[in-house]
């Protein structure tokens, strides 16, 4: 890009360059504290601020200096836009900017969602001026012109406004200080609520004290009434009454159904009992399930996820080359990403459960498994293979599966009631699985799944508990595009390369971990043999919805096209897993709540 765009004096920085501060981690969160009540919006036309970090954005961000040297330019921006996974492209001008420099960057501003000019402009007496280079001006002025949203941050003098009066937003952040490079650029975000106020008149612009006022972006899940978001009214009367009319048939003895769109959760509701017995208690909306399979999308995938974000783990890498003994033969061809599509060659299931125990016998019995099929000829969902890539991630995280996914996952999104093994605390309220032969009692708060339970009811492919209400934000941060809260778990470019179907098996709906919408009976069946002839999604969600299900009668599905996620969890195993009517459930349900909304 040097080349291309003629920089001369400019330079291009590494977004990851980051200076290295001498203050105190104490200090600097009281110094950042102080900037982000300082930071002042001084303009925001078309309610530009905040940025929304849930949208597809890509950033021409210009560090722009009037000094041919200046100390306070270390990467600060450019970091605070890595860390949040924002797709920017980073460029830094010196004091002057070629008109031909100035032609190739407005030349291609289109290529962005929006231009982020950080302008730092130190205030010196001997300089005798407060005011940003002329080249500099007219470049600003020139990318306005052009039309895509241009957000200038002042990191030192407020009074450069003057110079590019056209511009949409202008913040300022009043010096170059760490705290305030940091604080500016979580203030473009809505990370907090801005209150700053001028503490100088600008002439002929803004007088003294003034500031707009823009609330913080909250990017939750907030709760509204189904109409509010493009329900028909009593579109969720049609919903429930096929959930009352499955338990009326013994599909189930009680479920909870949590639906959300366009990050409002519009219809929590609790159905029937724990048991089928009479007088059993009644299921509420913090009725904690044995969640099952979901355990393989919401904790394995999304630490698998986390990682190839961060560079740590690459999807091509062969599994040999983390787990040694897995070598030889076929074996050699097995690769990351085949674990994760289901196309690795392994077995669906094995009883290991009735010989062994521990992760350490799993690995070795796993590893010495005869392959099925040629890898990558076809696609067979295997829990073996689920085993071996959480075995994958705990060596590249250098943590256990439980402590990476509850750091990272789990407390950022604040899923209090999602966990292994739960305590008494959750057992209280779990509602009850099979009465189950092997162990010869009824599973009340222990896993379900055998082998999951062999391995301590910490595994990657199930052991996970929790509740609708949980699953809900989980759900939401995929639709935000991998961000919650204000906390960013994995990058929207990550979340859509997951959650497309992968097309390296023809006919197979395997994503990336994630499942996608098989053959309906309304829409195209498949002509691969063993395809379903339903899709748990039904037949009215989106070819880029994604999802998954549970064995033990639960199921996540969410449609990014229409905004849309259903949560539906179940004791369908309760009292014995030889009750599969929940397959034809789900898909009434997923058909139901999408003819709901408004065409």
């Amino acid at each position: 890009m040097k080349e291309r765009l003629g920089l001369d004096r400019n330079r291009l920085v590494d977004a990851g360059a980051v200076g290295k501060s001498v203050a105190r981690p104490g200090d600097l969160a009281q110094a950042l504290e102080i900037a982000r009540a300082s930071i002042t919006v001084v303009r925001n036309e078309r309610g530009i601020l905040p940025l929304r970090a849930e949208r597809p954005l890509r950033l021409l961000h210009l560090v722009m200096s009037s000094d041919a040297r200046n100390p306070a330019i270390q990467g600060i921006p450019e970091a605070e836009l890595k860390e949040r996974r924002i797709p920017s492209e980073h460029v830094v001008l010196g004091p002057e900017v070629t008109d031909e420099t100035a032609a190739a960057l407005v030349g291609r501003a289109g290529e962005f969602t929006h231009v982020v000019a950080s302008c730092f402009v130190r205030v010196m007496g001997a300089k005798g001026t407060a005011d940003m280079t002329p080249s500099h001006a007219r470049l600003l002025r020139a990318l306005t012109a052009a039309g895509r949203p241009l957000v200038a941050v002042s990191f030192g003098s407020p009074y450069l406004l003057r110079q590019f009066d056209e511009a949409p937003v202008y913040v300022a952040a009043y010096g170059s200080a760490e705290s305030s490079q940091r604080a500016a650029m979580g203030a473009l975000f809505g990370e907090y609520a801005l209150t700053g106020k001028l503490p100088v008149t600008l002439p002929g612009l803004y007088p003294y004290g003034h500031g707009l006022l823009v609330p913080k972006h909250e990017m939750t899940l907030r709760t509204a009434g189904p109409q509010d978001v493009g329900f028909r009214p009593g579109a969720m009367d049609e919903v429930d009454r096929l959930l009352e009319a499955a338990i009326a048939e013994r599909a189930f003895p009680g479920a909870v159904l949590a639906v959300g769109r366009d990050g409002a959760l519009v219809h929590l509701r609790p159905f029937g009992r724990l048991t089928f017995d009479e007088g059993a208690p009644e299921v509420r909306t913090d009725t904690v399930y044995d969640l099952a399979s979901l355990t393989k999308v919401v904790a394995t995938t999304s630490a698998v996820m986390i990682l190839v974000d961060e560079g740590r783990l690459d999807l091509a890498k062969r599994v040999a080359d983390f787990v040694p003994a897995f070598r030889g033969g076929a074996r050699d061809a097995v690769t990351v990403e085949r674990l994760l599509t289901h196309t690795s060659g392994l077995p669906a299931h094995l009883p290991l459960y009735q010989e062994i125990q521990g992760k350490e016998a799993y690995l070795e019995r796993i590893c010495a498994t005869e392959l099925a099929y040629a890898p990558g000829s076809q696609s067979v969902y295997s829990d073996l293979g689920v085993i071996l890539l959480g075995e994958i991630l705990e060596r590249v995280a250098g943590e256990p599966l439980e402590a990476f996914i509850r750091r990272r996952v789990l407390d950022p999104l604040g899923m209090r009631d999602t966990r292994f093994n739960p305590g008494p605390d959750l057992v209280a309220r779990t509602a009850p699985t099979e009465i189950d032969p092997w162990r010869g009692r009824l599973l009340r708060g222990e896993v379900h799944d055998e082998n999951a339970h062999a391995l301590g009811g910490i595994a990657p492919h199930a052991g996970l508990f929790g509740t609708a209400t949980d699953l809900a934000r989980f759900a939401q941060m995929q639709l935000h595009g991998g961000v919650f809260e204000q906390h960013r778990i994995v990058s929207r470019a990550v979340v859509e390369r997951f959650t497309t179907r992968s097309g390296s098996v023809p006919g197979s709906t395997r994503a990336f971990g994630w499942d996608t919408p098989a053959a309906s009976d309304k829409a195209p069946r498949s002509s691969v043999p063993g395809t379903p002839a339903y899709s748990s999604a039904g037949s009215l969600w989106s070819v880029r919805s994604f999802g998954h299900t549970g064995f033990t009668g639960t199921s996540l599905w969410i449609d990014p096209e229409q905004r849309l996620f259903v949560v539906l969890l179940t004791n369908r195993v309760h009292p014995t897993r030889a009750n599969n009517a929940i397959g034809a459930v789900r898909a009434q349900v997923a058909d139901a709540v999408a003819r709901g909304l408004v065409p």
